[in-house]
This record gives C-alpha cells, structure tokens and sequence, in this order.
C-alpha cells in the first residue's frame, strides 16, 4: 500500500489543479486460490522395528524405520476390484545369514509347505488388524553370520478362480505370485551373528495425506 500511495502522489503532483479528479480506491486483488490445496490422499505408511537377540534373549539390536509403498504388480489394485484373489502375508528380510537362497521369510502358518528352496523358512507370522491399520510380526534365527540388508513385506495373489484357502504367492507349489508390498533398504545394515533370533514387525497404517 505504501508502494501504491507514493504513485499516486506523484500523478497528483503533475496535473494542473483545475483537471485533477479524484482517482478511485484500488482493492487489492485476492491472491488466487488452488483447488488441489483442498484435496486429500490416502497415504500407505509403513513403519519398521527390526530387533536382534542373542541366545539369552538379550538385545543386541533395535533399529526402528519408515519404509516405501512399492507394490509393482499392482497386487492391491487387482485384489479390490475381484481381479486376483488375495494371499498370505510374509515378512523377508535379504542377507547372507539365510542361507543360500539369501533371504530369510516369516510367512503365515497356512504356507507351512512351501518354502522356497535354500530359504530360511519360518511359518510365525501372526497379522493383527486395526482401525486403519495391520500390524505383521515374524521372527527369523540366523543360520549364519552375516548383515540385513533389505527387508520387505509380501503379498501373496493368485488368479480370481483360485479359493483363497488354497492361494499362496510364493514357494513350491504356488498358485500365483508374491509382491513386495512394501520395502526399505537398511542403511546402516544390521549386523547378525549365527543362532541370533531377528524379530520384525512392520505397522501397515492407511490414512488421509494432505499435499
């Protein structure tokens, strides 16, 4: 407004006194308004606890992270609309401690039978739902000493005809395919020595997400 006023003055100034009229109040324009400000999202969160226990239950290792929506195969958007019919959950986590195979699996007890070869394959996953959100919990114990370097959730999908009773993602017989869900790579790794037990759990939390 001081900008303004000083203008006027001078226009003022040089116009003879008996042409100078009055000039007209100025409003401010309104600033202008985005409708995408007004808008919400819905926000997949995923959020980490990784802790490493010696062979008397001691903690050696507590390491607690965020992780990304990285669902490739469009499992969740196939599962919603009828598409696919939806598998078991399972808990990985990649590093030399599991075995050849190089991953380390806790899966739902109704994959008991399937464990991908040269995997560490432990059937512990337990799934407790909540208000918008699922809580996954697993464990794994090293068969050897190495680091985690990655860890994922999975998401088992089969095709529509496929009971989900009998709908498995992964391992030997499976009916269809297992995406990561949801990932992070671990940096720094975590470090695991030999018949150190690893337990994870991940925080599966939908809601709105403002821009």
């Amino acid at each position: 407004m001081r900008r303004l006023s000083f203008a006027l003055a001078l226009s003022c100034a040089c116009v003879p006194a008996e042409k100078a009229t009055d000039v007209p109040a100025v409003d401010a324009p309104e600033a202008p308004t985005d409708a995408s400000t007004d808008r919400a999202g819905i926000g997949i969160e995923g959020r980490w606890t990784v802790e490493v226990r010696d062979s008397e239950g001691l903690v050696v290792e507590h390491r607690e992270f965020h992780n990304d929506y990285t669902d490739t195969l469009g499992v969740l958007v196939a599962t919603l609309t009828g598409q696919n019919t939806r598998g078991t959950w399972a808990l990985r986590a990649a590093g030399p401690m599991c075995g050849a195979g190089g991953y380390c699996y806790s899966v739902d007890p109704a994959n008991a039978e399937s464990a991908p070869a040269g995997t560490l394959h432990f059937t512990n996953l337990t799934l407790t739902p909540a208000t918008n959100q699922v809580t996954l919990a697993g464990s794994f114990t090293a068969s050897a000493g190495g680091a985690i370097t990655h860890v994922e959730t999975l998401l088992g999908s089969c095709p529509s005809e496929v009971p989900q009773n009998l709908c498995r993602g992964y391992g030997v017989g499976a009916e269809g395919t297992a995406a990561p869900f949801t990932s992070a790579a671990l940096s720094p790794t975590i470090a695991v020595l030999a018949n150190q037990t690893v337990y994870m759990s991940v925080v599966l939390a939908f809601a709105p997400m403002t821009p």
